[in-house]
């Protein structure tokens, strides 16, 4: 078979596989052309999925005619003109190819004008044939419409999805385009239905414009916005106690430009490790904004990957920014669990209430027309808004509205205050853990207002101190004990329901994680673990070595002498961390972790375990004093939060 040169409409058809995927892919690119050309307001059209018409119309700054023409040629572009341009991309779109690749499988026209009073062009193209006409209505913009896509290529409509499909891409592109481009007006008109319009504003206007997560997100989000070494991160992120199984609640933008990128997940993931159930993830919307020498965003066709320069500074620069803001709110928890009991009671009053009005309709009518118009019921505003979890709480958007644009400042640190040591008594026959935890368990806030101080279990009241006059008490004063399990507490503004094991695991995972363990036990003989010697291998043994590990490099591998107490299974531990080389420092951590979550929940009170109100209010004082007390070392969260009107609306009262 003889070799040809193909011609230039085929291999543009070829290369168009590339850049052109579907439906939503054509109108990404569409849309970063008219953001490049500083639109302030940007019109979208769809039909049939966009199989039929897509349909963008801005008012940016024109096309002249001389450059209308150079639209449709390949690697023809206004963006870039030197290697060095290439180095550092400040727009969208950059390769020239778009364009091009679209008008070679599709009906093309391009409506433009660089003035609003000369009026404008028109570039029709269809298959080879394309035509320039003087158009005088044409308005200051562009217009660009691509009718039935792939007509010339049947194959590739074949392998498109069905219209709902097709349509829920283009919905995600375009949310996480409206999201990012919140100064621009966008409107939106999808399959000839009303048209959704998203007015100019700040990023709180556009998250409640877009309703993005619904009204949880407003009452239970943090604003961080943090600088350093040319790069800023802003934006909201979640109590980790709000969180779902999917990770599609997560929104990242590097300058503006919506990428799924796995440093900024990985950081996100890390800063989120030990405070989310496992397979879940917090709601996120951050952007990172960083010079463009320090990015590569020639990475793929469309556009969707970056790279950066030093991907390892990017990475703790967010990790440290998100963990500086999940620390100072640490002891915040999501009031969804809260509000999931409150629903329930309210949702059981109308099932009862239901009843009963099918029972009286049934039942001979007594009442005059005057008992009649006296008549109340349940307030259905009440019920429908416990119904929808979704439904946009007014008073709380218009609050997180306020608030939004005021950067929070990072809470002060407390200050410590002066302690009086106790004497108690050792000897009141409850159970005592033993000496292996008493060395690493710190004073214990303590009231001196308490009674029986001999009562507090072995595990509380080591070293247990006095709390300072003046010292805060969010959580407020004991008043009793559920089923032996939870503890009900009261300040004046709210009342609480604290889960004592959660709460006490938590206590003692974050005290074990900032000391480690401060004792180790000796094995009966040392074990050798024989591996390939690496330079790696020193510097994981000296970072065990002080965290309760006795370690010591051979000839031929490692010989261990002592573990931390409560370590079994120690050559797969070992393994796991020499596996990963090049992310030792993670692997280390991580697995340490691991081990002080499950030693702490094997000492810390139990449910079912009855505690005094003077031991009820030393566990109390010690949340208070924890970070990232909110939840435990599973995820769960430790306690919920209640108003005197939350309480008033179990009963219908409200």
């Amino acid at each position: 078979m003889a070799i040809k040169v193909l011609s230039a409409r085929l291999v543009n058809m070829i290369a168009t596989g590339q850049i052109i995927d579907n439906p939503a892919s054509v109108l990404k690119e569409l849309l970063e052309n008219s953001l490049d050309a500083f639109s302030s307001s940007i019109e979208i059209k769809i039909l049939n999925a966009g199989k039929v018409l897509i349909s963008v119309t801005d008012d940016g700054q024109g096309i002249s005619r001389d450059d209308l023409e150079m639209t449709i040629v390949k690697n023809a572009t206004s963006k870039i003109s030197s290697i060095d341009d290439l180095n550092s991309i400040k727009t969208m779109g950059f390769r020239g190819e778009a364009l091009y690749a679209i008008s070679s499988v599709s009906k093309f026209k391009v409506l433009s004008s660089v003035s609003d009073e000369e009026g404008g062009y028109t570039l029709t193209i269809e298959g080879e044939k394309s035509e320039i006409t003087k158009n005088n209505t044409c308005n200051k913009g562009t217009k660009i419409e691509v009718r039935n896509l792939f007509y010339n290529m049947p194959k590739k409509v074949s392998f498109l999805a069905s219209d709902k499909t097709e349509n829920n891409k283009i919905h995600a592109l375009i949310r996480g385009i409206v999201l990012s481009n919140h100064k621009v007006r966008f409107k939106i008109q999808m399959e000839n239905k009303a048209s959704i319009i998203y007015d100019s504003g700040s990023l709180i206007d556009r998250i409640c414009q877009l309703k993005l997560f619904g009204v949880n997100f407003f009452k239970n989000s943090i604003f961080m916005d943090y600088s350093k070494n040319q790069m800023r991160i802003y934006g909201y992120i979640s109590y980790p106690t709000l969180n779902r199984m999917q990770s599609n609640c997560i929104y990242t933008f590097v300058n503006k430009r919506f990428v799924k990128d796995t440093i900024l997940s990985l950081a996100i993931n890390l800063a989120y490790q030990d405070l989310v159930p496992k397979g879940s993830f917090p709601y996120v919307v951050l952007f990172l904004e960083i010079p463009c020498n320090m990015i590569d965003v020639n990475v793929h066709p469309q556009k969707t990957v970056v790279r950066f320069l030093d991907p390892v500074l990017v990475k703790n620069f967010v990790f440290t920014c998100l963990t500086s803001m999940l620390n100072t709110y640490s002891q915040n928890v999501a009031d969804v669990h809260a509000n999931k009991f409150l629903n329930r009671g309210v949702d059981d009053v109308r099932k009862k209430e239901k009843i009963i009005a099918d029972v009286g309709n049934n039942l001979p009518n007594f009442s005059t027309a005057q008992d009649t118009n006296n008549e109340t019921s349940v307030d259905e505003n009440v019920i429908s808004d416990a119904q929808d979890p979704n439904i946009q709480d007014k008073d709380w958007e218009n609050d997180f509205r306020t608030n939004a644009s005021v950067v929070e400042k990072k809470a002060k640190n407390d200050s410590e205050s002066s302690c009086q040591e106790i004497s108690i008594d050792h000897n009141d026959g409850l159970r005592d853990p033993g000496r292996m935890i008493s060395s690493f368990i710190p004073p214990y806030r303590y009231n001196t207002n308490t009674r029986n101080n001999h009562h507090i279990p072995s595990l509380l009241r080591q070293h247990a101190t006095i709390l300072a006059d003046g010292e805060e008490m969010f959580l407020g004063n004991a008043k009793c004990q559920l089923y032996s399990s939870f503890i009900i507490s009261e300040t004046d503004d709210f009342a609480f329901i604290i889960d004592q094991h959660a709460a006490h695991e938590r206590i003692l995972y974050e005290r074990i994680k900032s000391s480690g363990f401060n004792e180790s036990q000796k094995l009966l003989l040392p074990y050798d673990i024989d591996m390939n010697y690496s330079d790696i291998i020193d510097s994981i043994v000296s970072d065990l070595n002080s965290k309760s590990f006795d370690i010591a490099v051979t000839d031929t591998g490692i010989r261990i002498f002592a573990v931390p107490i409560m370590m079994d299974n120690i050559e797969p531990f070992i393994q796991s961390i020499l596996s990963n080389f090049n992310n030792s420092m993670t692997s280390l951590s991580s697995s340490l972790e691991s081990i002080y979550a499950e030693f702490a929940c094997h000492v810390a009170i139990k449910a079912g375990q009855k505690l005094s109100i003077d031991e009820m209010n030393v566990l109390l004082r010690d949340m208070e004093k924890t970070k990232n007390i909110a939840q435990c070392n599973h995820g769960r969260p430790t306690y919920v939060k209640f108003t005197y009107k939350n309480v008033e609306k179990i009963f219908s009262r409200s």
